[in-house]
This record gives structure tokens, C-alpha cells and sequence, in this order.
């Protein structure tokens, strides 16, 4: 078996929180968050295992965008 070089792997993930605070509900703390997960959509470098990608390393499933709403009372 030989060494095959891998491929550089390079996400840009982002995430935005507003607090809201007790304005909407009195008695809460309320926030809102917006992500994205691998804005720039990078498929995860091939390499010689199982599933074809290094899962400690890598993820197959792309752009993910996310929005959370959390409260606490």
C-alpha cells in the first residue's frame, strides 16, 4: 500500500445571535440565531476508507443553513 496525499479541507461557517431579552415575553430571555455550515458548499477530500471521506474530518452533506429560537424562563 502506498501514501496518496490528501486533499486540504476548508469550511467557512457562520452564526448570528440577537438577544432579545425580556421584550417579547416579560419574564424571558429570548434570542434568535441564523447559521451556515460550509457556506461555500466544500465537498470533503476523497481518501482510502470506508465511505470514502474521513468522518473525523469531513462531512458528505454540504451547505446547511440553520435558525434557532431559544427561551428561558
Amino acid at each position: 500500500m502506498r501514501n496518496l496525499d490528501i486533499d486540504s479541507f476548508t469550511t467557512l461557517d457562520a452564526q448570528y445571535s440577537f438577544q432579545f431579552g425580556e421584550s417579547l415575553i416579560e419574564g424571558t430571555d429570548t434570542a434568535l440565531t441564523v447559521g451556515v455550515i460550509n457556506a461555500t458548499n466544500e465537498n470533503p477530500p476523497l481518501v482510502r476508507i470506508a465511505g470514502n471521506y474521513d468522518p473525523k474530518t469531513g462531512d458528505p452533506r454540504g451547505r446547511r443553513v440553520y435558525l434557532k429560537i431559544s427561551t428561558r424562563f
